[in-house]
């Protein structure tokens, strides 16, 4: 005798439609929480990085200076305040903007200058290291260095026409960090030696936005530097 068929069907479970909504709203809340997280780890890791290269590079440029000044004679170390030049970063070179001024004489005692021209011992070329606006965005800053073999002025150093300035300008901060500011003032001490103060501002171009302001974090520094010229008595 045959079974009805309603009895020989197979039963099927299914879920319901408040199961289903419930089971989307824990996913979804899952994937919320690790999306959360995730971003906070990146901006973490951005935040890291950026403080990381602005304190790397302030410290390579102000040690840099250090071993230069104290490697370098009194009588050839020189402060400048120009104005009138910028950095055209398009096409990698300072350029004049007009009216280059700042170059006749050099800074007296505790006047703040963006400029430093010196002559290591035993080099016969001058190095110049100076601090310059971008051309086209004036809240970027580059600190540019140069060498040249001879110098009729000083305002010659970062002459774009001389024959090898292609050749020995570069710029030292990465394209990822802002220079704000490089001040250096110098002060006589004992003998023929004099301090150096150089007060150095850097801070990252590409910041997490943080705030309503966007504002980026400034990394200054400071460094004391005494030439080491020895006098015999």
């Amino acid at each position: 005798m045959k079974k009805p068929i309603k009895k020989q069907m197979k039963k099927y479970l299914a879920l319901s439609l408040i199961e289903m909504l419930i089971t989307i709203a824990i996913i979804s809340t899952v994937m919320l929480l690790c999306g959360v997280i995730l971003n906070t780890l990146i901006r973490v890791s951005s935040i890291s990085e950026a403080r990381t290269s602005a304190r790397q590079e302030s410290e390579f440029l102000l040690e840099y200076l250090k071993k230069s000044i104290r490697n370098s004679e009194t009588t050839e170390i020189f402060l400048y305040a120009p104005t009138g030049r910028a950095y055209d970063a398009k096409n990698d070179q300072v350029v004049d903007v007009g009216g280059v001024t700042g170059y006749d004489t050099a800074l007296t005692t505790g006047v703040a200058g963006t400029e430093i021209h010196f002559r290591p011992i035993g080099y016969k070329s001058w190095v110049c290291l100076g601090v310059f606006k971008d051309k086209d965005n004036p809240n970027l800053g580059y600190i540019v260095k140069t060498t040249a073999s001879d110098l009729t002025s000083a305002a010659d150093c970062f002459d774009n026409t001389r024959p090898d300035y292609k050749l020995n300008t570069f710029v030292l901060n990465s394209t990822d960090i802002d220079v704000d500011q490089l001040n250096m003032t110098y002060n006589p001490t004992f003998g023929a030696n004099y301090i150096i103060t150089i007060d150095l501002t850097m801070e990252p171009i590409h910041w997490v936005n943080d705030n309503a302001e966007g504002l980026k974090p400034t990394y200054f520094k400071q460094a004391i530097i005494s030439t080491q010229r020895l006098s015999w008595e």
